[in-house]
């Protein structure tokens, strides 16, 4: 990823605000990002024409200051600022590089990578503290059912790891076979 530039206008109307887009955009910029009166824009430092921005600056009678972006691993950075998730003491979801989490029941070690269903959303926070409750039937239902629609890495494990404490007879066997078969690739 090359160094960017990044262009901040302030104290901007609407109006100003999609006209400056639409013009950067012709002069090669990537990214925008918009704010109440403001507008950062974001192009490659190899891409960058001062003069046809002072030309734009011009023309919609704005001022803008001007920062060079390093190149930056941003999912390295993301990853080094991952927090393990704990749901009570029933679920810690957390990277490989953390120390294992004691007093919880079951324990989902991720590699995050930017990842979703790492547990920070709400959603998958509340799933997992609900699987707790889930008798042992209702658990097999919702397993039978999960095995066309979920894709959630955590809710799948914990899951899994929920029906391993289960004794294994009869249908248990066959959703235990089923849920790896399904989940084991993902």
């Amino acid at each position: 990823m090359p160094d960017y530039i990044q262009l901040s206008f302030q104290n901007i109307s609407a109006g100003q605000n999609d006209l400056l887009i639409a013009a950067l955009s012709m002069a090669g910029f990537e990214g925008f990002e918009e704010a109440e009166n403001s507008l950062q824009s974001f192009i490659p430092v190899e891409e960058f024409e001062e003069n046809r921005v002072l030309e734009i600056a011009a023309r919609y009678q704005v001022v803008y200051s001007k920062t060079i972006i390093k190149e930056t691993n941003w999912n390295a950075v993301w990853e080094s600022n991952f927090q393990p998730v704990i749901v009570d003491d029933f679920v810690a979801i957390r990277a490989h590089f953390h120390e294992t989490i004691p007093g919880v029941e079951h324990e989902i070690v991720i590699t995050p990578k930017m990842s979703f269903g790492t547990g920070h959303h709400a959603t998958t926070f509340m799933m997992i503290r609900m699987m707790r409750e889930i008798s042992r039937i209702k658990l097999f239902l919702i397993l039978e059912q999960a095995r066309v629609s979920w894709r959630s890495w955590q809710l799948a494990s914990a899951l899994i790891r929920l029906s391993q404490s289960i004794m294994m007879t009869g249908a248990l066997k066959i959703l235990w076979r089923t849920c790896k078969r399904i989940f084991a690739p993902l």
